[in-house]
């Protein structure tokens, strides 16, 4: 292999995955753009309602997980019915949970919005776009086994063309939903939400019958033991990423304590670091498969470098967004914020959060490398106490007792950021992973 060849094999696999992500925070910016003009309550209330949608989402991300690292070593075995038997599977596990999903969003979610801010416009806001929005779980719990599929099958591209189709469509139903009052605003943007994903869903449906036919799709019915393979992979994702949602909502509660603003701001700052926190999870995913493919061939070693690799070029990669934010922080923030005191707020915390946008990125890129070699366990646990044991706290100390408001919380967010850099780094060099999994690798290889 030449000196260039795995910069190539990255680019080839991450390029449509960055590309599929940036596709979806770019559209989800500019909902947030138009929502912005109606004021920091619709901000804040948005930001509050997207919390709680996200927390429950990320209950499906473990399916997404579990089926992807499986149907990773199946192509890297050369097993392309397998592949298709565990798509069918991982469709068993995320329909259902996301119909379940869909009626919390929907009957419980308005109360816990309440309770989150005591601004009424901005509560009121996060509770019509809850109600309108939580259908598009449901749509979600059949789509993103289908996304895993493809980009786990080594073609990412399907994917990315999927969701480059729904974007504009998506963009132009924000335009036509998000107008008027906040409530109709925030009404709007959850719409769309939805429709996008109806039409999402009749695309996959379209792919999979007729223009890019999965073999073994469907050919069986869900085997009990390969979903649990799915569950026992995924699981510690979807409890780790619904456990920082939970982190998220008590962090935007208690900036809710500081005031409606102070949550508009972060909700924009949010948004704006989700550009190079999906070009990582892009590169991740990638990492994912190409550390999922090596350890199907039964070649840790290799499966060790493409972790390194993949973390070193995303630090590149993301450079250049948070030097930008840096040169035009000001023209970048108005954007999104119509109040200028609410702009003149939000200045120091996007410098700081735009200067750590590179360590932020390796040590995502590292977890999710971990994750392609079935070692979920490790890459779940070091957020969940990063955040829930050092995070929280310090925000709450540092924020509210000492009074150091926005400024203070933001800082402490930056340091989480560097302590998950440096804890996946060690564990990555440390090693344990690799011999360990490498018998599951051998599993999966009989299994195909």
């Amino acid at each position: 292999m030449d000196d260039l060849s795995p910069l190539r094999a990255i680019r080839a696999l991450s390029a449509p995955l960055v590309a599929f992500f940036l596709i979806q925070n770019l559209v989800g910016l500019a909902a947030l753009a138009l929502v912005g003009r109606i004021g920091d309550a619709a901000l804040a209330g948005v930001g509050l309602g997207n919390v709680l949608y996200t927390l429950l989402l990320a209950l499906l991300y473990g399916i997404d997980t579990g089926a992807q690292a499986s149907i990773s070593r199946a192509a890297g075995a050369g097993a392309s019915a397998l592949a298709g038997r565990m798509l069918t599977n991982a469709l068993a596990l995320g329909a259902p949970l996301g119909a379940v999903l869909a009626l919390i969003a929907a009957f419980l979610g308005p109360g816990l919005v309440a309770a989150m801010i005591h601004d009424p416009v901005a509560a009121a806001a996060g509770a019509a776009f809850l109600r309108c929005a939580a259908p598009a779980l449901l749509l979600q719990g059949i789509t993103i086994p289908f996304n895993a599929y493809w980009i786990a099958s080594g073609r990412p591209g399907v994917a990315f063309r999927v969701t480059a189709f729904i974007a504009p469509c998506q963009i132009l139903l924000s335009v036509l939903l998000i107008a008027g009052g906040p409530m109709r605003g925030a009404a709007g943007a959850g719409l769309a939400l939805t429709f996008a994903g109806l039409i999402g869903l009749a695309a996959q449906t379209l792919l999979a019958a007729r223009w890019r036919p999965i073999p073994g799709l469907l050919g069986e019915a869900p085997d009990r033991a390969r979903l649990a393979a799915i569950a026992r992979i995924g699981w510690p994702i979807s409890v780790q990423q619904s456990l920082s949602q939970v982190g998220l909502m008590v962090a935007y509660a208690i900036v809710a304590r500081i005031g409606t603003a102070e949550v508009a701001v972060v909700n924009v700052l949010s948004n704006l670091m989700l550009l190079p926190i999906q070009i990582a999870v892009g590169m991740g995913v990638a990492a994912a498969t190409l550390v999922g493919q090596a350890l199907g061939r039964l070649d840790p070693a290799e499966a060790r470098r493409w972790g390194w690799r993949t973390g070193a070029l995303g630090g590149l990669v993301v450079l250049p967004l948070g030097l930008g934010v840096l040169v035009a922080t000001g023209p970048t923030l108005r954007l999104f914020i119509a109040d200028p005191t609410t702009v003149e707020l939000a200045l120091w915390p996007a410098r700081l959060l735009a200067a750590t946008v590179s360590l932020d990125a390796i040590g995502r890129i590292l977890s999710f490398a971990l994750r392609g070699a079935g070692a979920t366990r490790a890459a779940s646990l070091t957020p969940f106490v990063c955040q829930f044991l050092i995070q929280l706290p310090a925000m709450w100390w540092v924020g509210l007792v000492l009074g150091y408001g926005l400024r203070g919380l933001v800082v402490v967010q930056v340091g989480l950021s560097v302590l998950t850099w440096l804890v996946f780094t060690g564990i990555w060099r440390g090693g344990g992973w690799d011999r360990v999994r490498i018998a599951e690798a051998e599993g999966s290889a009989l299994a195909g």
